[in-house]
């Protein structure tokens, strides 16, 4: 009985390979000469077993039911907040920090940091109101109004932002605008720092203007812009620095996704495509799309960002494969590249620091305060990328946003019903999802309103093989697209989809090195070979921590 592996016209891979293997209680097997599908994946997979009891038999009530542990974002937004408000330096006017290398000490600036004016701080005071909506706490409430407030006091009153200094990136803090070298305003010369790879970052407040007002305007100023790329009247606007480019892409699939133009959807996704030779399916993305970059294996959360936020514009927009992607990436590469101190940091935090007696007493503790930040830059395997680590503060705070947006993404609501996107927990004002994942293929709404409601089922499950059931009963399957549609729901009602788990190995080569990743459906089980100095994947799920409250403000005369 042969298993196929295919794409499903978004990725790039097929194969035929196996046998199935019959799950105890699981739906009928497929009939004989029917085929397997696992769909989505950029590279071959071969070895597919169907992972016995993943599928259950029944379906009880949640309150009668023991719910497994799954990736917790509440709680990874909770730690976020720490690291937010742990590295700003109080005594400095709120100041951000974008020299953040967890090995050195003090490991933050804490005395001055010219890039963060342009860059960092903006992407922070960002980054606090987000991670504050996901994870429901004030915790550093105090220090985020005085970054907002330090921000305000830069933009001009022509509406641009201030340099810190001749060479600052004010072209971020501008909401991302290119203008020109400098302009004058009341007889004194702005000098302005210009990249023009950063141009069409400018497009998406304009998508994000319309998508809340519905003004008319904005949305006719973002279309000129789009098609003035598509046009291909814009020079000088491509780059191999994976960030830079797709922060210009991800606006173009938003705008195709309010809009429904498929152009703006076909452009974009022909962009995300070709990074596809530099990225993994588990969330790594190269920090430049070139082979030949001296160091290829080392990746960059923001173009990660970057990729999550262009892959749910698509999403949304009806391309609904690439919500594995994102799926994927929130279960195994944020978890695993979120910053904690465990006994490897530890160890290597001595080594780097074993000739500084004041670093040994003080240093773990202003450490701490940087728990919480993605990292910036690790190998597919390790989070040791050319020869440190390194939380750049560029990266944190970028990492958030794409969390947040895969966050508010599980449950989407449209004028069609009610969608559940994402196989991850969360509480909504439209409904509450339970994962039932790693362990078992079931995912259970709890519906909070009269709509119809449409669950996804993963790219990699047998959808011959998936189950509907509705208040503890079995019901006909009714399929909209990815989705199983439930029609007439009521408030309070409990409704399950179920199915196999499938388990499979995958090879790839990136940056040089063959790897072999197993999987147990969108989970990664492990990665080979293994890191060498502080390896992704060595606990898989990987265990938050629990969040330990606020730290107190760090103050610059103390470094306690």
């Amino acid at each position: 009985m042969p298993l196929k592996f295919f794409s499903d016209g978004t990725m790039n891979a097929s194969l035929t390979v196996g046998i199935v293997l019959l799950l105890p209680g699981a739906a009928p097997a497929p009939a004989r000469g029917a085929e397997l599908q696992v769909r989505g994946f950029l590279d071959q997979v071969s070895e597919a077993k169907v992972i016995p009891r993943s599928q259950p038999a029944g379906v009880k009530p949640l309150g009668a039911t023991q719910v497994p542990q799954d990736v917790d974002l509440v709680l990874m937004a909770k730690w976020s907040l720490n690291y937010l408000a742990g590295t700003i330096t109080v005594d400095r006017d709120f100041e951000s920090s974008y020299g953040n290398w967890p090995l050195k000490y003090p490991p933050f600036s804490m005395a001055g940091d010219n890039i963060a004016g342009g860059d960092t701080e903006c992407r922070n005071d960002l980054a606090f109101v987000l991670m504050r909506e996901m994870s429901g706490i004030d915790a550093g409430l105090d220090i985020q109004k005085g970054v907002r407030q330090r921000l305000l006091k830069r933009y001009h009153a022509s509406g641009l932002f201030l340099p810190v200094n001749g060479d600052t990136d004010v072209i971020w803090a501008t909401t991302w605008l290119a203008p020109p070298p400098s302009i004058e305003w009341e007889g004194k010369p702005i000098k302005i720092t210009y990249r023009a790879e950063l141009d069409f970052c400018v497009l998406e407040p304009y998508v994000r203007f319309f998508e809340v007002t519905g003004d008319a305007g904005m949305l006719a100023v973002a279309k000129g812009l789009a098609d003035g790329r598509l046009d291909g009247l814009a020079k000088g606007h491509d780059t191999s620095h994976m960030h830079s480019m797709m922060h210009g892409v991800e606006p173009l699939a938003h705008l195709g996704a309010v809009t429904g133009e498929a152009r703006y959807l076909d452009w974009a996704e022909a962009r995300l495509k070709e990074t596809e030779p530099f990225r993994t399916d588990y969330g790594w993305v190269a920090a430049v799309r070139d082979a030949g970059f001296s160091s290829p294996k080392i990746s960059e959360t923001c173009a990660l960002a970057d990729v999550m936020q262009t892959a749910i514009f698509l999403a949304r927009g009806g391309r609904t494969a690439y919500w594995d992607f994102v799926e994927r990436a929130m279960r195994n590469y944020l978890p695993q590249e979120q910053f904690f101190i465990d006994e490897t940091f530890k160890t290597l935090w001595a080594q780097a620091n074993s000739t500084n007696p004041e670093a040994l007493v003080k240093g773990l503790g202003l450490v701490r305060r940087m728990e919480g930040g993605f990292f910036c830059r690790t190998d597919p395997e390790d989070r040791w990328s050319i020869g440190t680590l390194s939380l750049e503060g560029c990266c944190p705070p970028t990492g958030m946003t794409g969390l947040h947006l895969g966050w508010k993404s599980i449950v989407t609501k449209t004028p069609a019903g009610v969608f559940i996107n994402l196989a991850l927990n969360t509480d909504t004002p439209a409904a509450r999802v339970v994962s039932f994942l790693p362990d078992q293929g079931r995912v259970t709404v709890v519906a909070k309103e009269a709509a119809t409601y449409n669950l996804r089922v993963p790219g990699f499950a047998p959808r011959e093989r998936a189950e509907a059931w509705r208040g503890g009963k079995k019901v006909r399957l009714a399929w909209n697209g990815d989705y199983v549609h439930f029609a007439s729901v009521q408030p309070g009602e409990e409704l399950t989809v179920t199915y196999p788990l499938v388990g499979f190995v995958q090879k790839m080569k990136r940056g040089g090195t063959d790897y072999t990743i197993q999987w147990k459906g969108n989970e990664v089980a492990s990665v080979s070979p293994k890191g060498r100095v502080w390896p992704l994947f060595e606990k898989v799920p990987f265990p938050t921590p629990p969040y330990p409250g606020q730290l107190g403000p760090v103050q610059k005369q103390s470094r306690n």
